[in-house]
């Protein structure tokens, strides 16, 4: 039992995302970080006005996490 389930788990772990740790530069805007990543700008401006205000408050050394396919592109920030 135990081999036919690491057999069936395999090809998933293949496949899988991978997280990235890394911190904010220091006077790095949110706008810097899409442009650094190669993402359009409109994920900003399609914002709420308290969202993009929050975005603001992000400063150099937060810790974030970005997910990236095999591809190494970026799922999710």
């Amino acid at each position: 039992m135990y081999k036919f389930l690491v057999l069936f788990l395999m090809p998933l772990m293949l496949v899988a995302s991978e997280v990235e740790f890394t911190k904010c530069k220091a006077g790095e805007s949110f706008l810097n970080f899409l442009d650094t990543h190669n993402l359009p700008q409109k994920i900003y401006y399609n914002l709420d006005k308290s969202d993009q205000t929050i975005t603001e408050e992000i400063y150099a050394g937060v810790n974030i996490q970005i997910l990236r396919d095999v591809n190494e592109t970026i799922e999710q920030v």
